[in-house]
């Protein structure tokens, strides 16, 4: 049915560094010593299944599941944020978690901007505020690692 093909290809797609990987190795060749080679592999499953998830859900279908995407980003920087209020007793409101899933807006995914940040002075307190600048910081430190960190682990990132 619709629903465990859906499964499978999002699993194919997650676990496509995995499976050039095992794949490369079983053919004697090491994916990290031609890391272009494994990248564009991956990239090429990745593509692959994405094509196919395309092809399962239709266009409106496919719009609906990128979007769901999107949101789990910006729900899991909220639910990290509340997990930081909780500790400091100021949690988010049931309204503040909407209007903060709001002021993400379409761009960034879950990353915390300075725009997200400045709309948010109107609904949230200077506790919460602070708080979410921590996490801010602390998700740009993340991606800064991630960079350090070169193009092996960006492969594994799950896309």
């Amino acid at each position: 049915d619709q629903r465990n093909s859906l499964i499978n290809l999002i699993l194919n797609k997650r676990n496509a560094p995995t499976d050039v990987m095992v794949a490369s190795r079983a053919t004697g060749i090491d994916p990290l010593a031609q890391l272009d080679d494994f990248a564009s592999q991956v990239r090429e499953l990745r593509t692959s299944a994405e094509k196919e998830i395309f092809a399962l859900l239709g266009s409106d279908g496919y719009a609906i599941y990128k979007q769901y995407q999107v949101d789990m980003l910006k729900q899991t920087s909220i639910t990290q944020l509340q997990q930081i209020l909780n500790t400091q007793g100021e949690p988010l409101n049931a309204m503040q978690e909407n209007q903060l899933m709001q002021a993400f807006g379409n761009g960034g995914g879950g990353v915390i901007t300075d725009a997200m940040l400045e709309s948010a002075q109107s609904f949230l307190s200077t506790t919460q505020i602070d708080a979410a600048r921590r996490l801010q910081i602390e998700q740009a430190a993340n991606i800064e690692k991630d960079k350090r960190a070169g193009p092996a682990r960006m492969i594994f990132k799950i896309h």
